[in-house]
């Protein structure tokens, strides 16, 4: 099996056209039924859930419990820890800062974080930690991670010292890598330039101001979240408290699918940051060369089934999350789980928007030859520590995955150029298709991310 791994992204299949979208109905009945359906389906503690259409919240419920051991029931009060959706909100604070004057986007970071020194002193600016074009390796995978393992704390300089005796994964602004260490270190610059600790700034500049009353920074003396778990087998292990010193400005908030609507709205509508800033946020960021990346500022950007989506995931030990806003369709869908790694996540948000949107479900119409024939191909998948050969190839009609020659694993087709590895969904591949052929891939295993491209084009 693969040994890889960070959490969502989701492409586009040209294939169904957007059906006309249905009325409310009976829809809140059907999103449940389709809720406890998928609930059902994996081991689970709690979901929460929330779905609004424009000011009309047709569902927003709890299904299952929060603590196994005292059987309380999820709500939609519930609070969970809500992973790397935190990098909406530290984007947005950095954003209120460059709209002050106090900070710009295209100034290097060596200005805010002079003792950050990465061999060959390349010049990042700001903009490319927020959109993940650094090239700064994450600090929470090796081999930065190991280096800070055992820590009972984790302080800005632990951080900062460690990222700056490891090099760059590549040029500056020349390709895209989610690294948690951007935001880590945009969470750093946003102390220095405000004068006020990350938890405070958050507190008075982007809670307040959104009227979120189940939103805290999960430090000492934050409402606690509800237990985690993590999945082993068809068992679900608690996992143990985790440090907020390690998720910091990358991961470090708590929510509740009520709140996190509520800010979806405010930050949306202007009355966070000013639209036209927001639109930055939303839309997709050039490099270099030209080509543009399915990621803004904080947020990811693709389509379902035609229909843009604008969202973003969150995975720790123990919780798994996503916030996506369909703005054509004035469309928001909000789902939070304690338990990690958690397959009900993507496949209750596809299976809901299809609902709403009055999209076919994709096991309804087959994959054609031709259809398949545009994820066939060799791709290379950069890791950590190597450069790992991934070949998509088909077998009797059946898409197969096959790593450095090892045995080949069947993928089973979920939605949008989304596929998950049939024996185990957890391993998701989403593909990025240009014309008639995929370009490459957005790899997610528990809670990593990998991306690959094709070697060559067809």
């Amino acid at each position: 099996m693969l040994v890889l791994g960070v959490l969502l992204a989701g492409v586009v299949l040209p294939r169904s056209a957007a059906a006309q979208q249905p009325r409310r109905g009976s829809l809140p009945a059907e999103i449940d039924s389709i809720a406890r359906e998928v609930f059902g389906g994996y081991p689970n503690a709690a979901l929460s859930l929330a779905v609004l259409r424009g000011s009309d919240t047709i569902l927003i419920k709890g299904y299952g419990v929060v603590n196994r051991e005292q059987n309380a029931p999820a709500n939609a009060r519930t609070v969970y820890r809500i992973g790397s959706v935190t990098k909406q909100f530290t984007a947005a604070a950095i954003l209120q800062q460059v709209e002050k004057g106090k900070l710009e986007l295209d100034t290097p970071i060596s200005e805010y974080l002079p003792e950050y020194a990465p061999s060959g002193a390349p010049i990042i600016m700001l903009r490319q930690l927020l959109a993940h074009t650094s090239g700064i390796p994450t600090y929470t995978e090796p081999p930065v991670a190991r280096e800070l393992a055992g820590r009972q704390s984790l302080s800005h300089a632990d951080v900062i010292s460690a990222l700056s005796n490891k090099p760059l994964h590549f040029a500056p602004g020349s390709r895209f890598e989610y690294s948690n260490s951007n935001y880590y270190l945009l969470g750093v610059i946003l102390e220095r330039t405000t004068g006020q600790p990350y938890a405070a700034y958050v507190r008075q500049h982007l809670i307040q101001p959104a009227g979120l009353t189940g939103t805290t920074y999960c430090g000492p003396g934050a409402t606690a979240p509800v237990q985690g778990y993590n999945a082993a087998g068809k068992e679900l292990r608690t996992v143990p408290p985790l440090q907020v010193d390690w998720p910091y400005a990358a991961g470090a908030l708590c929510s509740t699918v009520a709140d996190l609507a509520a800010w979806s709205d405010a930050l949306a509508r202007g009355r966070i940051i000013s639209p036209a800033l927001y639109q930055r946020m939303a839309s997709p960021t050039p490099l270099q060369d030209g080509d543009k990346i399915a990621y803004g500022l904080g947020l990811r950007i693709d389509t379902l089934a035609g229909h843009p989506r604008v969202w973003h995931g969150g995975a720790l030990s123990g919780y798994t999350a996503t916030l996506s806003r369909y703005p054509r369709d004035s469309l928001t869908i909000i789902i939070l789980t304690n338990r990690g790694a958690n397959p009900t996540v993507p496949e209750l948000e596809g299976r809901i928007a299809r609902r709403v949107l009055g999209i076919p479900e994709p096991e309804m119409v087959a994959l054609t030859a031709s259809e398949r024939a545009r994820y066939v191909g060799e791709y290379e998948m950069n890791t950590e520590s190597r450069t790992i050969s991934v070949r998509i190839l088909e077998q009797a009609d059946q898409l197969m995955m096959q790593v450095s020659g090892k045995p080949a694993f069947p993928l089973s087709y979920r939605s949008e150029n989304r596929f998950v590895l049939k024996p185990d969904p957890r391993y998701r591949f989403d593909f990025h298709v240009q014309g008639e052929h995929a370009t490459g891939f957005t790899y997610f295993e528990r809670d990593k991310e990998y991306q690959a491209v094709r070697k060559q084009k067809q």
